[in-house]
């Protein structure tokens, strides 16, 4: 029995993983099962309209009916116009005839067609109501996983927020810069001593020397990149951080441009690009904001966009450093958060 056992449990597997995926496009479901609702509605309402001329028609009859024995009995009187419908009709006409009145037969009248018409549209009109509640419902439960997505990312910032006030507070914002951003690691100041510490050292540079390799290292990562020089949090320099540049002016802007190009054109064809897809992509390295940040297609100017136009027009984005060595400040015109906006890009 172990291959009925093995087929069972896949069988509840397979049900599980179904009920998993109707559960998460909820939402959906409903929402297209009220939208088809309503153009059944639409449709019913159509073809039970035609039906209503029928009742107007039977409605207009009646009430001939009504006028014609009115004005025979305003002539003839009632008991005469009572035998000639007996005569013509049967005895049964006899006494609708001698029981008649004007106002309360057009009163039935107006009741019968008011009826008939609640009977023709009810089935139309429930099909709207149900139709309603499933778009209203679905609406419901996407706004419901919005608020909680909501909830939670503000919970993180606030942690975060948090975070970076003991970092500030214990280790200065130079610190904190560098955790958030993973750019321009401080330099720690270490207080000598001991004059055994003056003593130099196999491969130190002594008085009168100088390594060039050196101070162009230390001119272009502390002088070219300072610490306090990034307007906002989407800000990043592109400098010696990064294995793609250069310091050619000409050649980086190039460069710049290939791969803002290369990922404008995958936020079109994908739907959303993430920050943290582009600081990779020029090896600027990635941040805890850049992996919920980034750009979604429809949302924005769709488009990817490093700043490049406002280095051009603002000369404080652009820092010059040792032999005419070019450094650019990159703003990203990211859209904000779209973690929780992934699910629904095609």
């Amino acid at each position: 029995m172990k291959w009925f056992n093995t087929i069972c449990n896949a069988i509840g597997d397979g049900f599980i993983d179904i009920g998993r995926e109707v559960d998460y496009h909820k939402p959906a479901i409903f929402v297209g099962l009220g939208v088809i609702g309503m153009g059944l509605t639409i449709v019913s309402a159509v073809k039970r309209s035609r039906k209503l001329d029928d009742i107007l028609d039977e409605s207009e009859n009646r009430k001939y009916n009504i006028e014609t024995i009115d004005s025979y009995i305003e002539q003839y009187g009632r008991e005469n116009t009572a035998d000639v419908y007996a005569a013509e009709y049967g005895e049964d006409k006899r006494k609708l005839v001698m029981t008649f009145d004007k106002k309360h037969e057009l009163l039935n009248d107006k009741i019968t067609v008011a009826v008939d018409t609640v009977k023709l549209f009810a089935p139309t009109g429930a099909l709207f109501a149900v139709s309603s509640l499933s778009i209203l419902y679905g609406y419901k439960v996407l706004s419901g996983r919005f608020a909680g997505a909501v909830a939670a990312f503000n919970g993180v910032s606030e942690a975060f927020r948090a975070y970076r006030e003991r970092v500030q507070k214990e280790q200065g914002n130079s610190w904190d810069t560098y955790y958030m951003t993973g750019q321009n690691k401080p330099v720690p100041e270490v207080e000598i001593t001991d004059e055994e510490f003056l003593e130099p050292k196999p491969g130190d540079l002594v008085e009168g020397e100088m390594d060039e390799d050196r101070l162009i290292e230390a001119d272009e990562l502390v002088n070219c990149m300072p610490e306090s020089g990034l307007p906002n949090q989407y800000c990043f320099y592109f400098g010696p951080n990064s294995p793609l540049w250069t310091g050619n002016p000409a050649i980086d802007m190039l460069t710049l441009r290939g791969r803002q190009s290369i990922f404008t054109d995958r936020l079109i064809a994908k739907g959303a690009v993430v920050l943290n897809e582009v600081l990779d992509h020029l090896e600027l390295g990635i941040t805890p904001g850049g992996a919920v940040t980034g750009w979604i297609k429809g949302n924005g100017d769709n488009k990817v966009d490093f700043g490049l136009d406002k280095i051009e027009m603002d000369p404080s984005r652009t820092i010059w450093c040792k032999d005419d060595k070019a450094v650019y400040i990159l703003e990203f015109n990211v859209d904000g958060v779209i973690y929780d906006k992934l699910n629904r890009v095609k």
